[in-house]
């Protein structure tokens, strides 16, 4: 079993989104905040039994890490979603 965050997969912010996010001005609640087709990659690569790379995502210093945590595919795979309810219409943003 494996259980990967969806808090890893935040998009790269932009120097005025990064702006915003240190002044608690950006929506992380946002669908659009994902890189959607990074986790399918790497859910996908899961599924399949191969190794992956999840990036680690820094709330500190609203960024990803250069650093990785490395994760082998698994007969179970949990994806933790905080607001999964939200995220209904992803496709749409």
């Amino acid at each position: 079993m494996v259980l990967v965050s969806t808090d890893s997969f935040y998009k790269p912010l932009s120097p005025e989104e990064s702006q915003r996010a240190f002044r608690n001005e950006f929506d992380f609640d946002a669908p659009a905040a994902w890189d959607w087709d990074l986790m399918v990659e790497k859910l996908s690569d899961l599924k399949e039994g191969r190794k992956v790379e999840i990036p680690k995502y820094s709330f500190v210093k609203h960024s990803r890490l250069d650093e990785t945590r490395t994760v082998y595919g698994a007969n179970v795979i949990i994806l933790e979603v905080l607001r999964l309810l939200n995220l209904t219409d992803w496709r749409a943003t």
